[in-house]
């Protein structure tokens, strides 16, 4: 576990010497008590936010999933193979709707955390492009789930199982200095590693040359993805 060596600093015995994490936000002494219950169902919780870390949806993936999962249960698929549509096109307009659905939740959690929490957001222009590339790879995985899942029902597992696995391959809701080396090593394979850091650049500051490197990286993920999205798909070409 964890151990706090002075206030503000949390070292971790699993990493590399000396690598340290500073606490931006701590929460503690929280307690919940429901109706008709003598002891509190939690006591004395401890709530701590380390400095780098990002706390937010994984894209769209889960409802992409589902989207898929149910075109491809009743039938919807079939019936768009037979128009002249490409499957790669209704792929990546299935992902870039549900982004724009996603958009006013962005908004919304971006104000929250400016004006409740005192987060120091600086929203740099190159967010206009980041944040949907960090949305498009995720997304590619739910709809290769979608459409491969033999109902909606094991789509949503398998997403959600996707969902809590992505976060913990790599430094996204944890910093590096509390990771094992080989934790950090295996998350640069995971969109998730570059998305939060892309994110974290454009939205707090600085941005720094890694920036680019996480794009191309987004970027390369997101064709790999969105391709074996639409091979999976069954579809008759006209």
């Amino acid at each position: 576990m964890p151990r706090a060596d002075r206030a503000g600093e949390v070292r971790h015995p699993g990493g590399k010497s000396g690598r340290t994490a500073h606490v931006a936000h701590d929460v503690s002494g929280l307690s919940k008590t429901f109706p008709k219950q003598r002891r509190p169902a939690n006591d004395d919780l401890t709530f701590q936010i380390h400095e780098g870390e990002i706390f937010g949806p994984l894209g769209d993936q889960n409802n992409v999933a589902a989207n898929f999962a149910y075109m491809r249960a009743m039938g919807t698929l079939d019936f768009f193979a037979t128009l002249p549509v490409h499957r790669y096109l209704l792929v990546l307009a299935t992902v870039i709707a549900f982004f724009l659905l996603s958009v006013p939740s962005i908004v919304v959690t971006l104000l929250a955390g400016a004006l409740v929490l005192g987060v120091p957001v600086q929203v740099h222009p190159l967010a206009l492009m980041v944040l949907p590339l960090c949305a498009v790879p995720l997304a590619g995985i739910g709809a290769f789930v979608g459409v491969s899942a033999r109902t909606p029902e094991m789509a949503g597992s398998v997403t959600l199982l996707i969902t809590i696995a992505l976060p913990m391959l790599g430094p996204v809701m944890v910093p590096p200095a509390l990771l094992p080396d080989w934790v950090v090593h295996t998350g640069y394979a995971s969109p998730a590693t570059y998305a939060s850091s892309a994110v974290r650049q454009v939205l707090f500051g600085p941005v720094t040359g890694r920036l680019w490197l996480d794009v191309g990286a987004l970027a390369a993920l997101s064709c790999l993805t969105l391709w074996f999205a639409g091979r999976r798909a069954q579809w008759r070409e006209r």
